[in-house]
């Protein structure tokens, strides 16, 4: 019961507007009793100056004969409000603001209706013991309006308006009702006169605009109300504006102040917080972390960090722009040698080609075929002319390769200082570094001291205020108690004989309708019944008004301690908000400890880094140059055996040019020998047959015939002498110079495989080279050193191992500068990764209650599935189980072949190095995985069955 008051308390207050002093209240009451009738009244009085009490009209017969019809709307209007709430809201002495009240009377429930204004002296009304509403409620003292009662304030307001709205729709359903009743009635009633009819129609009308007028006038006044406290809180929240405004003014000011006093020290980070909350707690709290943290502002300062920063910058570009270079400058040098190796090619072709013209010349000039020699004379100048071509080429690209070798020198040689430079500013920013990891550890473990210090005190305080507002509490709950229980003591008997009348009437209510027959005399009874029940009523008001003054005591310091308690809350808040910044301060000063350590190895590889490649720079350019002239020289010996064995190969070609020539002229004096040899002896028997037949003249001829071939045959004879000491000599020629070649091509194998050698160790040298530059388009050139490193190791392997203590060194540097390398870029990845990992920390901690409900959510998915694989099996028969299981068998199985021809796929496209075909396979690979663990967990999960490897099922 006492909650329903305190609600009815709580709505008065939020909705009526502010009571007037008590000295204006005074002077109100001794005034005259005659008051105007528009005159507002306070808030404390029920009845007002004037009241406005509904009399009866003159009756007549008609209208007595009226009196056992059914009620009006008025009626039920009236029975439905004393039904009510005592002091809502909705109720008509809490609404009007008017010196006016509506009293029902028996008769205004009849059938007629008719308003007679009766104007009551304030002094005849005061004589009655029975009034209540000239029981003066003290109003509280209203405090300055804050955020939270504005706040309130607001909702009342908003509350009121949908009661007011829901009573609306109340009172039309009951006017519909009435409707409905008066149609019922009119069917089973006797019939009334027209002009009672008519008169009472336009009574109705009549009260349903005044009606209609008085809740609009209601509406405008709570718009008007409302309006003005948006406007009174607009206003605030401006002047809080303003306010923020100045204090930010204030407090740019005293940053210049300090910035100007401070201009020798380094840059500063200041902490600054705006006030903008009413709590003096939260104002204390705010502050007191304030002075915390500028107590512990630190004259730290961390611009090292830019000009680190800077200075890995301008390293990374210079690295960049010289690995640019060299790679530019490697790319070109070998382009380079491939256009000399190929002039060269045209130079040994041209050389044999130009031996071969000569030789046949001077056999053109032997037998006398002097226009076919001219010919070959004109083909040998456009050959040595190609040939000298040729040779300026080489020279040009000889040239060209060695300005870039020196432009490559040059710089190594701008690397150096630069590498040493460069350590030193990295030397420095490390011990700064240092400095400011010493001062920032010392400064954070303090600051966090103060503030766990603060922490502690605050919850102290509040612990001990909570007690206090315990206490408080248990009082105002034995107070409250002990009033209710009075006043439930007092009010007993009237709720006893209220709960009867209410039993009574619903009894009566149920009569009526069953009985349509008795109804009038029915609702003369009910009508009686209402006006017990409406003067019960009146006196359990008047026993609830005496105790509004102790309840609104009550009710006031109920509202206070609510309000200790809400501050209490609030700072409990303010103070859990508190440990969760200490902690995050905490978390995030471990943090920037661990960074810091590890940016502090991050300089100090920079350093050893760029120590060794700056100690590293001289040695390679000595080792280069001397490989490089070694090389050089021994292909120059290399070139000049070669032409020497060149011009050996040409004289041994001539002569055997000479001896095929001689033996071809030998080849045909022996056939011309041979035809006049068997000519001879047939010449003898025609002469010795002319002499038998005595004829001499011919005879004779054919003697003079037979001396011409034998003198032919003995010329030939000779010239086959002669041709045969010529091949004589020109064999000896040929074994000599054979003698010389066979030296000579030893001394050029020899002098070609130093040179071949000496280019592996320079080949080798190259690769370590570009193996320290990161530079793009590298790759085909990287790949053909290798090729031709390999090709040369499997052909002087022996003589390569023989020859390492020329090169070791290098060797030794080239494996040690990899490892390096390999431990650099690991130590990246690892800081990195670290930071990744700090960064997946934060994110962890935010995440973590979402995980932890996608788990659930996750698990409990996979027991329904669980349950229902295991529905499944149930219905299966244990043939179609084993069926099913070797079939999944059988497709795992050739998943799993399936993967392994991808994966070997794989491993040929990425050894091509073709990396897109290779991660598209490894795409399928992955989805075929999946289906394969798929099938795994299902027989395992559904039939306790592992699937072997198909490795395990061969063996």
């Amino acid at each position: 019961m006492f909650a329903m008051f305190k609600k009815k308390e709580q709505t008065q207050q939020s909705t009526a507007p502010p009571p007037p002093p008590i000295q204006q209240q005074q002077q109100a009451l001794q005034q005259p009793p005659i008051a105007p009738p528009q005159q507002p009244a306070p808030k404390g009085s029920m009845f007002k100056g004037s009241l406005k009490v509904k009399a009866p009209p003159p009756q007549t017969s008609e209208i007595l004969q009226q009196q056992t019809q059914p009620q009006t709307q008025q009626s039920q209007l009236t029975q439905s409000q004393s039904n009510s709430d005592i002091l809502s809201p909705e109720s008509d002495a809490y609404k009007q603001q008017f010196n006016q009240v509506e009293i029902p009377t028996p008769q205004e429930e009849s059938n007629v209706e008719q308003k007679v204004e009766v104007k009551l002296n304030v002094e005849e009304v005061k004589k009655k013991p029975t009034g209540f509403g000239f029981l003066k409620k003290k109003q509280p003292e209203q405090a300055l309006p804050t955020d939270e009662s504005l706040q309130e304030q607001v909702e009342s307001q908003i509350n009121y308006g949908i009661q007011v709205k829901q009573n609306q729709v109340q009172e039309v359903n009951r006017q519909q009702e009435y409707t409905q009743e008066q149609s019922y009635q009119q069917n089973y009633s006797p019939k009334q006169p027209k002009e009672l009819t008519n008169y009472e129609d336009q009574k109705k009308q009549i009260y349903k605009q005044n009606e209609h007028n008085e809740r609009e006038i209601e509406q405008q006044q709570q718009y008007q109300q409302l309006q003005q406290y948006q406007q009174q809180q607009q206003q605030q929240q401006q002047q809080q504006q303003q306010q923020q405004q100045q204090q930010q003014q204030y407090q740019q000011q005293q940053q210049q102040q300090q910035q100007q006093q401070q201009q020798q020290q380094q840059q500063q980070f200041l902490y600054q917080s705006q006030v903008n909350s009413a709590s003096p707690l939260k104002n204390s709290i705010i502050n007191k972390s304030q002075t915390i943290q500028n107590s512990t502002n630190p004259q730290l300062d961390n611009s090292y960090v830019k000009q680190h920063q800077m200075i890995m910058e301008e390293l990374e570009y210079f690295q960049t722009e010289a690995n640019k270079k060299k790679a530019q400058i490697y790319i070109s040098q070998q382009e380079i040698e491939k256009h000399i190796v190929q002039y060269q090619l045209k130079l040994q072709e041209c050389n044999s080609r130009l031996t071969q013209l000569s030789i046949e010349q001077q056999v053109c000039a032997q037998q006398e075929q002097f226009e076919k020699a001219e010919e070959i004379e004109q083909s040998l100048k456009q050959i040595q002319d190609k040939i000298t071509q040729i040779d300026n080429q080489i020279k040009q690209e000889e040239l060209q390769y060695s300005k870039l070798q020196d432009e490559k020198e040059n710089i190594r040689g701008e690397e150096y200082p630069f590498y040493q430079e460069t350590e030193q500013k990295l030397e420095e920013i490390e011990r700064l570094h240092i400095k400011y990891s010493d001062q920032y550890r010392f400064e954070g473990q303090a600051s966090i001291k103060k503030l766990q210090q603060h922490i502690e005190e605050e919850n102290e305080r509040v612990k001990i205020q909570q007690i206090h507002t315990e206490i408080d509490s248990k009082h105002l709950d034995e107070e409250e108690q002990h009033l209710n229980q009075i006043m439930d003591n007092q009010t007993k008997e009237y709720r006893i004989e209220q709960d009867q009348l209410i039993n009574k009437k619903s009894s009566l209510e149920s009569e009526i309708a069953e009985l349509q027959l008795l109804l009038n005399q029915k609702k003369n009874e009910l009508q009686k019944v209402n006006v017990d029940l409406h003067q019960t009523k009146e006196k359990i008001q008047q026993v609830q008004q005496k105790f509004n003054l102790q309840l609104s005591k009550v009710q006031n310091k109920r509202t206070k301690l609510n309000d200790e308690l809400n501050s209490l809350a609030t700072e409990r808040a303010q103070i859990e908000a508190l440990e969760g910044d200490s902690l995050r301060k905490q978390h995030e000063y471990k943090n920037k400890l661990e960074y810091l350590s590890q940016q502090l190895e991050s300089i100090r590889e920079k350093r050893t880094e760029l120590i060794k490649k700056a100690n590293l720079v001289p040695e390679q350019c000595q080792q280069e140059l001397d490989v490089t002239f070694k090389y050089q020289e021994a292909k120059k010996a290399s070139l000049e055996a070669l032409k020497e064995l060149a011009q050996v190969q040409r004289q041994i070609d001539e002569l055997n040019y000479k001896r095929n020539m001689g033996q071809s002229q030998l080849h045909e004096i022996l056939n011309k020998k041979s035809e006049l040899q068997k000519k001879l002896p047939k010449m003898i028997d025609d002469k010795a047959l002319l002499v038998q037949n005595k004829n001499f003249k011919g005879a004779a001829q054919i003697n003079e015939q037979i001396k011409e071939v034998q003198r032919q045959i003995s010329l030939y004879e000779e010239k086959i002498s002669e041709n045969q000491t010529i091949e004589t000599q020109i064999l000896k020629e040929i074994d000599e110079i054979e003698d010389s070649l066979l030296s000579r091509q030893h001394q050029y194998q020899q002098l070609q495989q130093n040179a071949e050698i000496c280019r592996y160790f320079v080949l080798e040298l190259k690769l370590q080279e570009i193996s320290q530059i990161d530079y793009y388009g590298l790759s085909y050139l990287v790949q053909d050193i290798k090729n031709e490193l390999e090709q040369l190791f499997n052909k002087y392997q022996d003589l390569i191992y023989a020859n390492r203590k020329v090169s070791v060194d290098n060797v030794d540097q080239i494996q040690d500068q990899e490892k390096e390398k390999e431990i650099i870029n690991n130590n990246v990845n690892e800081i990195e990764d670290s930071q990744e990992h700090q960064y997946e920390q934060h994110q962890e901690v935010d995440n973590q209650v979402e995980n932890e409900q996608i788990e659930q959510v996750i698990e409990s998915h996979e027991q329904e599935q669980i349950q229902q694989q295991q529905e499944n099996v149930v219905e299966m028969s244990e043939e179609e189980i084993q069926n099913y299981i070797s079939n999944q068998k059988q497709i795992y199985l050739d998943i799993q072949q399936k993967i392994q021809q991808l994966e070997e796929q794989v491993s040929d496209h990425c050894q091509n190095e073709q990396y897109e075909e290779a991660d598209q396979i490894q795409q399928e690979v992955d989805t075929l995985t999946q289906q394969a663990n798929g099938i795994q967990i299902e027989l395992k999960q559904k039939y306790n069955v592992d699937i072997l490897q198909p490795e395990d099922q061969e063996n």
